[in-house]
């Protein structure tokens, strides 16, 4: 199963683009094809939407309808959207066009808001979902040490202090904190996937 994003990326000299046209998800997922050596593709998320972004993403020649061409011509066989936004994979749900969505960081031992509404919507309309980086970008792997990351980020005392009691409680039951935060997420019956990485 291969799987991929379009729309937001690091070139090869480190700059960040987010772009949400229908004609960069045609170069993205050619260029995709052609790196793998496919003629088709599985699965294309759209990468890192904020809600600033969506506009673009619905507008008629947005990513979106990029992607469902994409899919009616057999190109790729499912579309989804992968954000740290909630708001954004909100609307991604209500819009009914989207096969899957993977969200960033919002189901951990740390942050369940994912459980909130955006699970059991995604539920309710039968997308496939996707948990990424269940271990908090670092802390959760990590644990509460000095200049520890979360979420890719320099963190708080408060998530420090949070992690070093979850700690206490992993070394009470024999087990490391990095396969405990692992198996917060494979245990949920609600996650169809979990991205170690």
């Amino acid at each position: 199963f291969l799987s991929t994003k379009a729309c937001a990326y690091r070139d090869e000299i480190g700059i960040e683009y987010q772009e949400y046209s229908g004609k960069t998800v045609y170069a993205s997922v050619e260029h995709s094809l052609k790196l793998l050596q496919v003629n088709h593709l599985d699965c294309v998320h759209i990468h890192d939407p904020l809600p600033e972004h969506l506009e673009q993403v619905y507008a008629k020649d947005g990513a979106l309808n990029a992607l469902l061409d994409l899919k009616n011509h057999g190109v790729i066989k499912s579309c989804g959207m992968a954000t740290v936004s909630l708001e954004s994979l909100e609307t991604a749900i209500d819009c009914g066009d989207f096969d899957h969505i993977q969200f960033f960081h919002s189901y951990t031992l740390l942050n369940q808001q994912a459980m909130e509404k955006v699970i059991p919507s995604a539920r309710a309309r039968n997308l496939s979902v996707l948990n990424n980086a269940p271990q908090a970008g670092f802390i959760l792997a990590t644990g509460a040490i000095p200049n520890a990351l979360y979420n890719y980020w320099p963190t708080s005392q408060d998530v420090i202090d949070a992690t070093a009691r979850i700690e206490e409680i992993c070394a009470r039951k024999g087990v490391t904190i990095g396969d405990a935060a692992l198996a917060y997420s494979l245990q949920c019956p609600d996650i169809d996937v979990t991205v170690v990485g």
